[in-house]
């Protein structure tokens, strides 16, 4: 008996568009808002990380999806219905050298959002996470800084945005910041689903704040899982980690992680590191603000006036 005609076969679902971070600028907030939109499909997993050839959890650590054939990405988006404008959100694509052109290679027509927030208030924020993972010790912000080698090597923006909006064009690249989201996050959530071209909808849910960072409940054994999963990736041992899923050991870690109480008192950055960060980013912003034409003085230091 004879095969189906391949034209009865299901259509192939590809992402059309990307947010590609940056991190810890609002991209949990917009993949929750996005997967509540009835003509939005984002897969259940936010970050697929399939373009980006260096794992987020440090710079000598390969991530193995970067080599999987583009079969196992697009089954990401097989339960797609029909219509529906299907994309995804990997802020490591952000920071990573290989992301924007094996993206472009994937699909040059690709619309790409960019999260932006004010780089000293995300480099701690990124900080504080990385605690509440594990990925990051009991150490202070300072010392992290010297010694987690990627924290302070991926902050800078105006790189990668410059590199995005070369391969794609300015029609293709939109750029959100941080303060609209907390400022109107309905306003915002309105701009980007203009820049998709889908209809407009806002969930109730659009000003609820997501993911917020607060204190691991068991810090040690958080930072013990976390590093010898890492250990095990940056010696290619990556399948054991997928081993480790199968027979639910990845459950026992995630619930660990999982265990976050708000802070006693929310941590600061000592105004003596922040005044330092803000000269060490401020050729940085100066360079965003000639890219986008906007005004981002409220990112530099204090005695800097208007660029231009």
């Amino acid at each position: 008996m004879s095969s189906a005609p391949e034209a009865d076969a299901a259509p192939v679902r590809r992402p059309s568009f990307i947010c590609v971070g940056a991190g810890k600028a609002g991209t949990t907030w917009l993949w929750e808002m996005l997967r509540l939109h009835p003509d939005v499909f984002l897969p259940d997993v936010k970050e697929i990380h399939y373009f980006n050839d260096i794992a987020y959890e440090g710079s000598d650590v390969r991530n193995p999806n970067f080599r999987k054939p583009v079969g196992w990405y697009l089954r990401f988006f097989a339960a797609a219905r029909p219509g529906q404008v299907c994309g995804e959100i990997s802020p490591s694509y952000f920071w990573s050298d290989t992301a924007p052109d094996a993206i472009h290679a994937f699909d040059p027509h690709m619309r790409i959002l960019i999260m932006l927030r004010d780089p000293v208030d995300r480099l701690f924020s990124s900080y504080l996470f990385g605690q509440q993972k594990g990925e990051i010790g009991r150490i202070s912000f300072e010392e992290a800084i010297r010694s987690v080698d990627y924290l302070l090597a991926r902050a800078p923006c105006s790189r990668s945005v410059a590199r995005y909006l070369e391969l794609f064009g300015p029609e293709r690249v939109k750029v959100v910041f941080h303060e609209d989201l907390a400022a109107d996050p309905r306003r915002l959530l309105l701009e980007v689903e203009d820049f998709l071209g889908v209809a407009r909808f806002v969930p109730d849910e659009v000003t609820e704040r997501r993911n917020v960072t607060g204190a691991s409940r068991f810090p040690t054994a958080t930072t013990f899982l976390m590093r010898n999963r890492i250990r095990l990736k940056r010696h290619g041992l990556e399948w054991l980690v997928e081993a480790g899923k199968r027979v639910g050991a990845v459950r026992v870690f995630r619930w660990f992680q999982a265990q976050v109480r708000p802070y006693e008192q929310r941590p600061t950055v000592a105004p003596a590191t922040e005044a330092a960060l803000r000269e060490f980013f401020c050729d940085d912003v100066e360079a965003l603000e000639r890219l986008l034409d906007v005004d981002l003085r409220r990112w530099k230091p204090e005695a800097s006036g208007p660029s231009g």
